[in-house]
């Protein structure tokens, strides 16, 4: 189960806010994850760092380019988590789910 333990709103483009999502059988809390909506779709996205290349910070076009530090590479636990996520964010602010 996923329980979200902090929500924090900050609505920019898709973004919604973040929130702090604890994994009760392991223990452990993801801090940080974004929750976007875009055209009723909802994602999460984990919190990320910016990417350094010998001790410099690497830009791309322009902009910083980031890393997250978690990855999945199984889409169906991805999406597992995702819906998941959702439900334990729209659970904390007492809201319904995107469509």
């Amino acid at each position: 189960m996923i329980i979200c333990t902090r929500w924090q709103p900050y609505e920019k483009n898709t973004l919604r806010g973040f929130a702090d999502l604890y994994l009760d059988k392991i223990g452990m809390t993801i801090r940080d994850c974004a929750l976007h909506d875009k055209s009723g779709k909802e994602w999460i996205a984990f919190p990320s760092k910016p990417r350094i290349r010998e001790g410099k910070l690497v830009i791309e076009d322009g902009r910083l380019v980031y890393d997250p530090p978690l990855i999945s590479l199984d889409e169906a636990m991805r999406d597992k988590f995702r819906d998941a996520a959702v439900k334990a964010i729209h659970a904390k602010i007492g809201e319904p789910a995107a469509a």
